[in-house]
């Protein structure tokens, strides 16, 4: 069995991997609202942010045209060919699951990975209890897909969630690429996603 990573060394070592997207999927603009979200409406904005990544991590920040944070609990942002969603909106969708918790501050947003017509793929980090209280613990990447057909957020926490969603999409064909352990290898769960979005490499 695999030792799991520290949490600082794991945002540090994930080969994460910027993929072009699709965003048509969203209008372009901001989503303030999970209902917002699920129902595509987006408020435009008359000026891009500019989208930071945070030292190599999975996490992103927006700033605006003057260098400063914004500090706007938007549920998800669409700019160009990025779809970003506010990682403590995420937490929330997750909220009747106590075994999923995401370590990061209010403003941090996560960036979507792949897409298709009606599908989000996204990776996040999701920490031990022990994380939680004394800050001290272990993490792994989860994967994250989000389907605007039945308006669900589906986490990838054991063996048996991926089996069970791609049972749901008759795509059981894509099991081929992940093994049935303990803890799921976030890799092989890109595997499965990068054939199912067709994602040219």
């Amino acid at each position: 069995m695999k030792t799991p990573l520290p949490l600082y060394l794991i945002i540090l070592l994930l080969p994460f991997i910027g993929f072009s997207q699709n965003s048509t999927i969203l209008p372009q603009g901001v989503y303030k609202t999970y209902d917002d979200f699920i129902n595509k409406k987006a408020t435009k904005l008359n000026k891009p942010f500019i989208i930071k990544n945070k030292f190599g991590s999975a996490i992103y920040i927006l700033k605006d045209s003057l260098q400063s944070k914004v500090k706007d609990n938007y549920f998800a942002v669409v700019q160009n060919d990025s779809i970003l969603i506010r990682v403590n909106a995420l937490q929330e969708r997750f909220k009747n699951n106590k075994k999923v918790f995401f370590a990061s501050k209010d403003f941090d947003y996560n960036l979507a990975l792949f897409n298709n017509d009606s599908k989000i793929y996204l990776e996040q980090g999701n920490v031990s209890k022990s994380w939680k209280y004394i800050r001290v613990g272990y993490g792994y990447f989860k994967g994250i897909i989000f389907d605007f057909d039945t308006s669900n957020f589906n986490i990838f926490m054991k063996y048996k969630d991926i089996q069970s969603y791609l049972t749901s999409i008759n795509r059981l064909d894509l099991l081929e690429y992940i093994t049935e352990k303990k803890v799921l290898d976030i890799t092989e769960i890109r595997k499965s996603m990068i054939k199912y979005f067709g994602v040219k490499l």
